[in-house]
C-alpha cells in the first residue's frame, strides 16, 4: 500500500492540531499493517504487561547529522529523563582536558586518518557511564562529570537538569566554571584537546582513570573513587594532588545535588533516553548483551550533507581533517560505515525488534510521523507537548528552511567536492539507501 502524503494546516487552533495527530497516527498504522501484513501487533499493544516497564533509549549518531532536531522528541521532562551528549564530560574526566573539546572525529580517528581502536579503558569507560546514567546512579559518577559545563551549557536540551543546577547554585557552586578552576592545575600536562598530546592523553587517563583497575562486581565497571587512592601516593605530581583535593572540596555538593535532583527524577520516569555522537556500535553491543530493556536508535545523514556542514564549522573538524573534503568524507563514512556493518550483525544476532534506523534526510520530509514511529517503536506514545511541538514545526514557515538546510549541499556544494565525497563514500552509499 503506497503511503499518503500528509499535508498538515498551518493553523494551529487546538482543534486542527489534533486532527493532524490523529491523521499521522492513522496513517502511522496503516503503514505498517502494509508493511508487515499483520494487525495483531498493533491491536495487542496497549495490552502487554511489558508497557510498564522502564525502558531505556539509545540515540547513536555522529556530529553534524541533525541528532539534536532527532533527539528533542525525548526532551520531555515529564515523560522523558533524557540526557544529551554525557560523553564529552566523561572524556574531560577521564583524560583532563578542557570540557567540549572531546571532538568526535578526534576519539574515532588517528591523526593519519585511520579508524581509532578505542582502549579497553575508554570503551568500558563510556558503556559505565552510560550505565549509570539509564540506572539512575548518577550521584555516582566522579565529580568531574558532574562539574562539567554541559549541564548548563545545554539545559536547554535537557530541561530537567535546571534543578540540578539551581541546588549547585544555591551552594555557591558555578557548574559553568567548576571544573575549569581544577582543570588548571593539570592544564599544562594533559593539554585542551583530545588527541593533540596522545602521550600525554594515555599518561593523564592512567593517573585519572584509576590504572584500568575495575570493580568486582562488573568487568566493564571501573570505580569511579580511585582519585583518592592516587592522592596517597606519594610519587605522584604535585598538580594532580591539587586537582584532586580542589574536586575532593565540591565533591559533597555535587553527590548531593545530583542525587536530589538527577536520580530521583530518574527514576520517577518510565522512559529514559541518551543521545550522544561519542560513542560507537561496540557500546551499544555490550549494553543489548546485557540489558532487554535497551533500544537503539542509531541516526546519520547524508554525507554529503555533512561534508559541507563540518567545513564550515572549525570545531567540528578533526586534527586529521586538515580543512579538506576527501578527509573529512573519509573520516565519517568510514566510521559510520563501520558501525551500520556492526548493528547489521546485531540484528542478525536477534536483536532487530531493539534497534531502529532513523536517516536525518527522511526525517526533515516527515518529522512528525518518524516522531509518532519512534515511539510506537518503544511501545509508547509521545506526550501531547512532543506532538505540538513537531507540529508545530512542520508548520511551512519553519519545516521549509530545516528542509532546505538538510539539502543545502545541493546548490551550494561544488561539483568537484560532491565528486570527492562519492568517491571517498562509495562504500557507504552502496550499503544505505542514500544515493
Amino acid at each position: 500500500m503506497a503511503k499518503r502524503q500528509i499535508i498538515l494546516p498551518m493553523k494551529t487552533h487546538e482543534d486542527v492540531y489534533i486532527n493532524a495527530v490523529k491523521e499521522a497516527s492513522a496513517l502511522w498504522n496503516i503503514s505498517q499493517v502494509a508493511n508487515h501484513g499483520h494487525l495483531s501487533r498493533l491491536l495487542t499493544k496497549d495490552n502487554d504487561k511489558d508497557q510498564e516497564t522502564v525502558k531505556w533509549v539509545f540515540i547513536l549518531s555522529y556530529q553534524r547529522t541533525g541528532s539534536t532536531f532527532i533527539g528533542r522528541m525525548f526532551n520531555d521532562p515529564d515523560t522523558v529523563f533524557y540526557i544529551y551528549e554525557p560523553l564529552d564530560p566523561l572524556y574531560s574526566a577521564m583524560y583532563g582536558i578542557q570540557d567540549g573539546w572531546a571532538v568526535p572525529s578526534d576519539i574515532f580517528n588517528n591523526r593519519n586518518g585511520s579508524l581509532r581502536s578505542l582502549p579497553e579503558t575508554e570503551q568500558n569507560a563510556i558503556t559505565w557511564t552510560m550505565e549509570r546514567i539509564f540506572t539512575c546512579n548518577m550521584a555516582s559518577l566522579p565529580p568531574a562529570i558532574l562539574a562539567h559545563k554541559f549541564w548548563s551549557m545545554f539545559n536547554p536540551q535537557m530541561t530537567h537538569t535546571q534543578k540540578y543546577i539551581s541546588c549547585l547554585k544555591r551552594e555557591n557552586l558555578t557548574v559553568s566554571t567548576i571544573l575549569l578552576n581544577c582543570q588548571k592545575f593539570i592544564r599544562r600536562r594533559c593539554g585542551v584537546r583530545f588527541g593533540e598530546k596522545p602521550i600525554h592523553n594515555k599518561y593523564c587517563r592512567e593517573v585519572l582513570w584509576g590504572n584500568d583497575l575495575a570493580t568486582d562486581n562488573d568487568h566493564y565497571v571501573p570505580s569511579c573513587n580511585k582519585y583518592r587512592r592516587s592522592l596517597s601516593n606519594e610519587t605522584l605530581p604535585a598538580d594532580f594532588k591539587q586537582y584532586f583535593q580542589c574536586l575532593i572540596d565540591v565533591e559533597p555538593t555535587l553527590t548531593k545535588c545530583a542525587s536530589d535532583y538527577l536520580d530521583e527524577p530518574c527514576r520517577q520516569k518510565k522512559l529514559r533516553a541518551i543521545k550522544t555522537v561519542r560513542a560507537n556500535m561496540r557500546s551499544a553491543k555490550l549494553l543489548l548483551k546485557s540489558y532487554h530493556k535497551i533500544y537503539l536508535i542509531h541516526v546519520y545523514r547524508d554525507p554529503r550533507g555533512v561534508v559541507r556542514s563540518r567545513l564550515k564549522k572549525a570545531w567540528a573538524r578533526g586534527l586529521a581533517n586538515r580543512s579538506r573534503v576527501d578527509y573529512e568524507a573519509q573520516l565519517y563514512c568510514s566510521t559510520v560505515l563501520n558501525d551500520i556493518r556492526k548493528r547489521k550483525h546485531l540484528e542478525n544476532e536477534g536483536h532487530s525488534n531493539q534497534i531502529k534506523e532513523i536517516i536525518y534526510d527522511d526525517f526533515v520530509q516527515k518529522p512528525l510521523l518518524t516522531v509518532l514511529d519512534s515511539y510506537h517503536f518503544l511501545g509508547k506514545e509521545p506526550s501531547m507537548e512532543v506532538k505540538r511541538y513537531y507540529h508545530g514545526t512542520q508548520c511551512r514557515s519553519f519545516w521549509n528552511k530545516t528542509q532546505c538546510r538538510s539539502t543545502k549541499w545541493i546548490k551550494t556544494l561544488k561539483q568537484e567536492n560532491t565528486t570527492t565525497i562519492n568517491s571517498a563514500c562509495s562504500e557507504f552509499f552502496k550499503e544505505t539507501n542514500l544515493s
